[in-house]
């Protein structure tokens, strides 16, 4: 009883800086990957936007006078909170952007396109994300994006962002290495397709009487995702290594950001 009282005090007291840190917490959990999948509920977020916020609290309070009384300026201070957290989830979401990539990448190559418009993703596209998931949670990727958000505390404290060239390139130039990631994922499947497609090439070219292409559609899409199936450790390994890179790309970003 005594905990919760000092924690609604703590809170009163630092009502401006607790706003503040809700505003950051919700950019990441509302942007990030699994967080901000449509499939957990709204509430569930807002519950865990709340209690990371209350932990981050008492660990990071100031001097309430440090940010401004007048409300257009607050409000200014809570938007570049929100951009903040928006801003880590968006560099730990390009990865899943760039397996999503590959995905239809692949699925264009073994013509397993969707139909379905609203989907707008194939389903290789889908099940590597779904996998992507997986892998994500399994190397605790979700600790590593609540680490982020705290270290974004030491290193910008609450309303001193301040956007620096050399940041804006860093984002930019982590935003193009989506089509980087697409290729790493789908290579040992595109490989082993065009050296496939190459052998069929020169097959028809001694028998021009004979459609060996058409014939052996079947044959390339279960190569295909015979290689996709094999390939799955080193699908992994790349996911892993590219998970620790953003988590330190995140951070020198942030390191920009003061």
């Amino acid at each position: 009883m005594q905990n919760i009282e000092q924690t609604y005090n703590l809170i009163i007291s630092n009502f401006k800086l607790f706003l503040a840190i809700v505003f950051r917490v919700g950019g990441l959990i509302f942007t990030a990957p699994f967080f901000g999948h449509r499939s957990i509920h709204f509430l569930l977020r807002i519950g865990l936007i709340l209690l990371i916020s209350l932990i981050i609290l008492p660990v990071f309070s100031v001097n309430v006078t440090n940010l401004p009384n007048q409300f257009p300026s607050f409000i200014l201070v809570l938007a570049r909170e929100v951009v903040i957290g928006a801003l880590i989830g968006v560099l730990f979401y390009l990865l899943f952007w760039g397996i999503e990539m590959g995905g239809n990448l692949l699925g264009l190559q073994l013509n397993l396109e969707t139909d379905n418009q609203e989907e707008g993703s194939s389903p290789i596209a889908r099940l590597q994300v779904f996998l992507g998931l997986l892998i994500f949670l399994g190397l605790n990727g979700h600790h590593l994006l609540i680490s982020a958000i705290f270290q974004s505390f030491e290193l910008i404290p609450v309303g001193e962002l301040k956007l620096s060239s050399l940041a804006l390139e860093q984002i930019w130039q982590f935003s193009g290495s989506v089509f980087l990631i697409a290729l790493k994922i789908s290579a040992p499947v595109i490989i082993t397709l065009f050296i496939l497609d190459l052998l069929l090439g020169i097959l028809s070219r001694t028998t021009p009487q004979s459609n060996l292409y058409s014939n052996f559609m079947p044959l390339r899409l279960g190569t295909g995702l015979l290689i996709l199936a094999l390939s799955f450790p080193v699908f992994r390994t790349i996911i892993e290594k590219l998970l620790l890179n953003t988590s330190s790309e995140v951070t020198e970003v942030l390191k920009n950001l003061k």
